[in-house]
């Protein structure tokens, strides 16, 4: 492929996801590879446009949650004596702020009571909270 193929392709990439976010929003805040394609719309299109979209989704406590499962990392340990691996999931605040404030999102949460979500959501939340927990105490240790 050529160099000029490849401008062409991130070109309609960036097309497509523009698209999408204006005409089927809810299709594109959950796909399972939203956190992959944020980074690629942002770094190969307006970065003010994937920014503004965003802030748009923090408005209703579906799409924040949406947003925020994007960025759960799954791993998963195990110690010698372990017969089922241990799963954690975690979010890096770093990886939202790439993106948007981390306070905007605490504030699109403040309405959402947690007994009412599914597990997947809660589970999201909670690491976000556990994520923010770490950051204060980390700064706290430092400081």
């Amino acid at each position: 492929m050529s160099d000029s193929e490849f401008e062409e392709l991130k070109k309609e990439f960036v097309e497509k996801l523009n698209k999408m976010a204006i005409n089927s929003p809810n299709t594109l805040i959950t796909h399972e590879h939203l956190h992959s394609l944020l980074y690629r719309w942002k770094r190969w299109g307006d970065e003010e446009i994937v920014t503004s979209w965003l802030k748009s989704q923090l408005e209703t406590s579906s799409t924040c949650l949406s947003l925020l499962k994007a960025f759960v990392s799954t791993g998963s340990s195990q110690g010698l004596n372990d017969y089922l691996a241990t799963i954690t999931r975690s979010i890096k605040l770093e990886n939202i702020e790439e993106f948007l404030k981390i306070e905007d999102i605490q504030n699109a949460l403040n309405n959402v009571e947690l007994t009412t979500l599914d597990y997947e959501n809660q589970d999201a939340v909670r690491a976000f909270e556990e994520a923010i927990e770490r950051r204060e105490k980390t700064l706290k240790d430092e400081g």
